[in-house]
């Protein structure tokens, strides 16, 4: 009986000690709106270049800017989901 008490302990300690670890939903949408405002206000900033562009060099200056301006975001978010991916193999190899 006390074998079984400190296993269901223990099970509910690591399930706490894991839940720690992710994050709310509302942290999750948080993130989610942030990373969508970024790309919406470079995107319109592009519309507004593009639509002030009177030609070809304009636009490719505009294109350039904009993949110049979401580079670093890109790679941020690339780094993320690498972590959370190496997070995920990291929990099911203990399970």
């Amino acid at each position: 009986m006390k074998v079984l008490i400190m296993i269901l302990s223990l099970t509910s300690t690591m399930a706490l000690a894991d839940g720690e670890n992710k994050p709310s939903m509302e942290e999750r949408k948080a993130r989610a709106i942030k990373n969508l405002d970024v790309r919406i206000e470079a995107l319109t900033a592009l519309k507004s270049c593009i639509s002030s562009a009177s030609k070809k060099g304009d636009l490719v200056a505009c294109r350039k800017k904009h993949k110049e301006k979401m580079e670093p975001m890109r790679k941020e978010w690339q780094a993320q989901r690498k972590e959370r991916k190496s997070a995920r193999k990291a929990r099911k190899k203990k399970e």
